[in-house]
C-alpha cells in the first residue's frame, strides 16, 4: 500500500520552530513538513529574502507543490513579500511575530496605548541572555542600557505556553532593563490559524506518492537520524556513525557521560547521529542544538567546519563547538555554556510514573525509541 508523502512545506524562521512543530503535532498534520532558516538571520535581515528564495526553489525540486512562509516582514522592507510573490508562496500576515501571536488588532492597540513597549515571546524569554544581554553587549557594558532602552517604558511578555520558568525569566528580564512588566498569554494565536489553513489549502496537482518501503519523512525536514539520505541509509554514513560511536575520543566520552540519559538539565541528547552527509557528535533535537567536539586537526579544516555549520543553521540548528582540551580541562565551563544556550528544559509531555514513562515512545521522530504507526495505535 502506498501513502502520500508530505506535499505541503512550511518554511519558518528558526525562532518559530518549536511553536510551529507544536501546532503541527497537536493537529496531527502528517502531510505537512517543516523546515527552518536560522534565527540568527534576524541580525542581518537583508540576507533573508535570498536565503528564502533558495529554500523555496530547492523545495520545488523536491516535489512540494504548496509552500507557506512563517516569517513576518522582519525588517526586510517588503523583501520577503516580493520573494513570495515571485516564487508562488504565501506568507503569514503581520510585520513581526508579536503581531501574529497577539493578533493584529490587539497588537496595534497595545502599541497605541504605549509606543515604548518592548515585547518578549517564549523564544526571546528563553534566550534573553544570549540574544539581548550578550548580543547587544549589555553584559559587558551595562552603561549602554539607558542608550538602548531608555525610550521604552514597559516589557510585555506574550507567552505561547504556560511555563512558570519562562514567566520568571521574562519578569527578570524586565527588571534588568528597568521596565515595568506585563504578562499576556496568547497561545499560538494566528500562527496556529495560518498553519491549519495551509493544511487545508487545495493542491494544484496530485500529491507525489511514496513507494512501498520508503522511509516517511520527519515532520521537521532534516530532523533526526530517522531521515537519512537515500545514498547513506544502511550504507557508508550509517557505518561511519557506528564506528565513531565505538571509537569515541576521550573528550567525547567525557562529555557524553555528562549529557546522556537526560541527566543534563533534563534535555535529551543523542550522539553520533547521521544527518544528510554528516555525522553529528551530539544533538538535542528539542532545543535544535548541535554540539561538536573538535581535535587539533580541525585547526586546518576551518572552511569545511564553517560550511558544515552553515548547512546545519539552514535547518534551524544552533551549533556549539568546543576543543578537546576545553572538555578535558574545563568541563564545568563547557556545561555552563551549554546551559546558557539551552535555557530551562521544557516540561515533560507525559507526567507518568518514571517506569511507565520510559516505555512510551518519544513524540519526536528519530529522537529515540520507535514511533508507533497510527495503525498500530488503533489496533490495541
Amino acid at each position: 500500500m502506498t501513502a502520500a508523502a508530505p506535499s505541503v512545506l512550511l518554511i519558518a524562521c528558526g525562532a518559530l520552530a518549536r511553536e510551529t512543530l507544536a501546532v503541527v503535532r497537536a493537529s496531527r498534520l502528517d502531510h505537512i513538513a517543516v523546515t527552518c532558516l536560522p534565527a540568527i538571520l534576524h541580525n542581518r535581515p537583508n540576507l533573508i529574502p535570498d536565503r528564502l528564495r533558495q529554500r523555496i526553489r530547492t523545495a520545488r525540486g523536491q516535489g512540494y507543490d504548496r509552500i507557506f512562509v512563517l516569517y513576518a516582514d522582519c525588517g526586510t522592507g517588503g523583501g520577503i513579500d516580493a520573494v513570495c510573490a515571485e516564487e508562488g508562496a504565501e506568507r503569514i500576515a503581520g510585520p513581526h511575530c508579536y503581531s501574529f501571536y497577539a493578533g493584529a488588532e490587539t497588537f496595534d492597540a497595545l502599541m497605541e496605548e504605549e509606543i515604548g513597549t518592548f515585547f518578549l515571546t517564549d523564544y526571546l524569554a528563553r534566550h534573553f541572555d544570549r540574544l539581548v544581554m550578550e548580543g547587544l553587549g549589555l553584559d559587558r557594558h551595562p552603561e549602554l542600557r539607558e542608550l538602548m532602552f531608555g525610550h521604552y517604558r514597559r516589557l510585555i511578555y506574550l507567552s505561547q505556553t504556560d511555563d512558570p520558568a519562562l514567566l520568571e525569566k521574562a519578569r527578570t528580564a524586565a527588571a534588568r532593563l528597568a521596565l515595568t512588566f506585563e504578562h499576556r498569554p496568547t497561545g499560538y494565536g494566528e500562527l496556529a490559524t495560518f498553519v491549519r489553513r495551509a493544511a487545508e489549502a487545495p493542491s494544484p496537482r496530485p500529491s507525489p506518492t511514496r513507494r512501498e518501503g520508503e522511509t516517511k519523512p520527519s515532520p521537521l525536514v532534516g530532523e533526526g537520524g530517522a531521515r537519512r539520505s537515500r545514498e547513506g541509509e544502511g550504507g557508508a554514513l550509517l557505518n561511519r556513525a557506528r564506528d565513531l560511536r565505538h571509537n569515541s575520543t576521550t573528550a567525547e566520552r567525557r562529555l557524553w557521560r555528562a549529557l546522556r540519559s537526560r541527566q543534563f538539565e533534563g534535555w535529551k541528547f543523542c550522539r553520533q547521529v547521521p544527518f544528510h552527509s554528516y555525522v553529528l557528535d551530539f544533538v538535542c533535537f528539542d532545543a535544535r542544538l548541535v554540539v561538536e567536539v573538535d581535535g587539533g586537526q580541525h585547526a586546518d579544516r576551518r572552511e569545511a567546519d564553517l560550511k558544515r555549520t552553515r548547512a546545519l543553521e539552514s535547518e534551524g540548528f544552533e551549533v556549539a563547538r568546543f576543543w578537546n582540551n576545553e572538555v578535558m580541562g574545563n568541563l564545568d565551563g563547557v556545561l555552563k555554556s551549554l546551559r546558557q544556550r539551552l535555557g530551562p528544559p521544557p516540561p515533560h509531555p507525559d507526567p507518568l510514573p518514571r517506569g511507565e514513562r520510559e516505555k512510551k515512545p518519544s513524540p519526536l521522530v528519530g529522537e529515540g525509541g520507535t514511533r508507533r504507526s497510527r495503525e498500530g495505535e488503533g489496533a490495541r
